[in-house]
């Protein structure tokens, strides 16, 4: 069954903001789950699923979870891509690689830092 499909099935959530409906369901393998439909915050026309194994979460902590897991996603992307942390040193020690790792966190907290002090 399509998440489309799945979205219509789904009984509708009224007075929660973002909220748009959640359907509990069964994977292919027989591993039940939770999808939990949210507006996008970029395209209010639009909709996306999160999928949760654990069905006994509410609805709102499937959504406080993700947007956890959201952050530390956007942290390492930026960590490796931006800051280049696999790419800008590389050694077989493991000291220097704890040591380039903690300066490659240490710069990014300082520039978000930076980011927040210019943006409030």
């Amino acid at each position: 069954m399509s998440l489309k499909e799945l979205y219509r099935l789904a009984t509708p959530i009224q007075g929660k903001k973002g909220l748009l409906r959640s359907i509990h369901t069964t994977q292919a393998n027989d591993v039940p789950i939770k999808v939990v439909f949210v507006r996008n915050r970029n395209k209010k026309s639009e909709w996306l699923a999160i999928l949760s194994t654990d069905c006994t979460l509410s609805d709102q902590e499937i959504i406080r979870i993700y947007g956890i897991r959201w952050d530390i996603e956007v942290f390492f992307k930026a960590t490796k891509s931006l800051l280049k942390l696999q790419k800008e040193y590389q050694s077989r020690s493991y000291d220097s690689l704890i040591s380039h790792t903690t300066i490659v966190f240490s710069r990014y907290i300082v520039l978000s830092w930076q980011n927040r002090c210019s943006t409030d």
